[in-house]
């Protein structure tokens, strides 16, 4: 069983948030900056690092993938950056295009709900990954305390 911690898989699991070019059709009188994003199986953000371990790509993955909330909170996430003021004064899509790229993956990884469902859900998958998050654990209680 090979131990990592959050740290370690954290920039695995940022690399699966992607969104995708911004697009303004030029035959659109409004000019409308059309915004998307998907989660990757791996070719987009992982093809950004360098060396990549193999078995944190797949971790990073399976953890994004299996847990319902980060799909959830990454579209809240989305919105939530589209609407910033920096965000709003970027002048092109490739600007704006690169600055989602930066931001969104940010935010899903300093997001405490994204963190404990990507750890139960690595939890649950430990013996089949062979691969044990160290301080999942705080996550998953803090998950469980009701909130004050």
């Amino acid at each position: 069983m090979r131990m990592v911690t959050w740290k370690e898989i954290r920039p695995y699991v940022a690399a699966h948030f992607w969104p995708d070019p911004v697009r303004t059709d030029p035959t659109d009188p409004a000019h409308r900056p059309r915004y998307s994003f998907h989660i990757c199986t791996g070719l987009n953000g992982i093809s950004e690092m360098q060396n990549p371990d193999p078995l944190l790509v797949r971790t990073g993955f399976l953890g994004v993938m299996g847990a319902q909330e980060t799909r959830e909170r990454a579209g809240m996430h989305f919105g939530e950056i589209l609407d910033e003021e920096a965000f709003k004064e970027l002048p092109n899509d490739e600007e704006r295009t690169r600055y989602l790229r930066l931001r969104l993956p940010e935010e899903m990884v300093k997001d405490e709900i994204v963190r404990a469902a990507v750890c139960k859900q690595l939890d649950e998958l430990k013996e089949d990954l062979g691969l044990l998050v160290s301080d999942c654990d705080a996550a998953a209680r803090a998950e469980q305390q009701p909130q004050q």
